[in-house]
């Protein structure tokens, strides 16, 4: 009988719409995202903007990032509709390929009849995110923090054109090895090191002489490296994950719910504001 009481009391409906806003249910533990997946076969996409307008009238950027190899790339855009977005991805698409999911958030531009009809015809999955909750999106929103503040750098000298030095951003981020991977997106998606800015630098400081070798034997230890990079990048995400599990579910608490139980799924904001008056006057009381 006790268990019985105390089940119906956790299960009262106005209970739990009121609430006790001095504790606040905790966290449930951290559910990391598989990394399984071949590289370019599952996309994050985001828009961000309106940025200050160029010269040539852009205002906004269309981002996308492969979570396997972190490799970004982002798209000047004059306005974020449905049909310029679609543009962007095509010519995307014809560079990497056609990928089996792509993931964005619930802007009206991506939930349009043109964008859905377009994933469809082309077999591409669309997974949105949840409301009000960029998690899933995490590393994708933190690149973004990332490229703000190399385009705030850059616009102290060239505000109008930030567009323009856009690739000159991206080919530079893309050179710097990621923490979570422990390879530059560059390495994961090419294969080799590719000369950028960084390899400059090394080049000015020491000399490296490299012996030809035959064509055939260049494609055979391409494969080789690209799959040893691959398989040693996701044992180092999936030891970063670990760590940022361990990190997340310290202070959670693993909830199990049984069939039967009233859950508590969304608070209505109008039962909550038609209570105001009543909460004001016993206030005052």
């Amino acid at each position: 009988m006790k268990a019985d009481v105390a089940h119906f009391v956790k299960c009262c409906h106005t209970c739990r719409v009121v609430g006790q806003p001095n504790q606040p249910p905790p966290k449930s533990p951290l559910i990391p995202i598989p990394v399984t997946q071949p590289p370019f076969s599952r996309l994050i996409i985001d828009i961000v903007g309106p940025l200050p307008p160029t010269s040539t009238g852009s205002q906004y950027l269309l981002t996308i990032m492969d979570p396997v190899t972190r490799y970004p790339e982002a798209f000047p855009l004059r306005s974020a509709t449905a049909k310029n977005v679609t543009n962007a991805l095509l010519g995307f698409f014809t560079r990497f390929g056609l990928p089996q999911e792509i993931q964005s958030d619930r802007g009206s531009n991506f939930c349009s009849n043109l964008f859905q009809q377009v994933l469809a015809e082309l077999g591409v999955r669309h997974v949105k995110s949840s409301a009000y909750h960029p998690e899933t999106q995490g590393a994708l929103e933190r690149y973004h923090q990332t490229l703000k503040s190399m385009m705030k750098k850059y616009c102290m000298e060239h505000s109008k054109d930030w567009d323009k030095g856009l690739p000159f951003l991206l080919f530079a981020t893309r050179e710097v090895p990621q923490e979570s991977l422990g390879f530059s997106p560059n390495e994961l998606v090419f294969g080799h090191r590719v000369r950028g800015p960084l390899s400059l630098v090394k080049e000015a400081w020491s000399s490296d002489n490299s012996t030809s070798k035959s064509l055939l034997q260049y494609v055979i230890d391409f494969k080789t490296r690209i799959h040893e990079t691959l398989e040693l990048a996701r044992e180092n995400l999936k030891s970063a994950q670990a760590r940022m599990k361990k990190w997340y579910d310290d202070k959670t608490q693993q909830r199990e719910f049984r069939v039967g139980d009233e859950v508590l799924v969304l608070l209505p904001l109008q039962e909550v504001t038609c209570f105001l008056p009543f909460l004001r006057y016993a206030s005052r009381c």
